[in-house]
C-alpha cells in the first residue's frame, strides 16, 4: 500500500505556512500592544511618582 504523498506534503506544507503566518502576524500585532502598554504604565507610574513628592 503506498501512501499518496503528492497529496499530503502540500496540505503539511500549507499547515505550518499558516502557522508561521499566524505566528508573524500575533507578534506583529501583540508586541506594539505589549510596548505602548509598558510605556503607559511608566507614564503613569512617573506621574503618580511625580505627585507623590
Amino acid at each position: 500500500m503506498r501512501i499518496p504523498q503528492h497529496r499530503q506534503s502540500p496540505l503539511l506544507r500549507s499547515g505550518l505556512f499558516s502557522l508561521r503566518v499566524r505566528r508573524i502576524v500575533s507578534y506583529r500585532i501583540e508586541y506594539p500592544l505589549q510596548m505602548t502598554g509598558i510605556n503607559q504604565s511608566l507614564r503613569t507610574s512617573r506621574a503618580f511618582a511625580a505627585a507623590l513628592t
